[in-house]
């Protein structure tokens, strides 16, 4: 079930996508909005999209560290 929030989270991460400090920190965010289903829904919409920036994409998912 496709959630409003879920949704506008999408649509975020996917014109924030070309900055990944900008990327993580709303990804980030959408964390503490959706339930756990809907933040598996969104990994998997990305992954399906191709949204994930090309640094991410090779399995390196680990949002908890962040680079400068």
């Amino acid at each position: 079930m496709k959630t409003p929030m879920l949704e506008y989270v999408k649509l975020i991460l996917s014109k924030v996508s070309f900055d990944r400090r900008i990327f993580f920190k709303e990804y980030r965010k959408s964390k503490n909005w959706l339930s756990e289903n809907e933040i598996r829904e969104l990994k998997f919409w990305l992954r399906k999209n191709k949204i994930l920036p090309a640094y991410v994409r090779d399995n390196k998912w680990n949002t908890n560290r962040t680079s400068k």
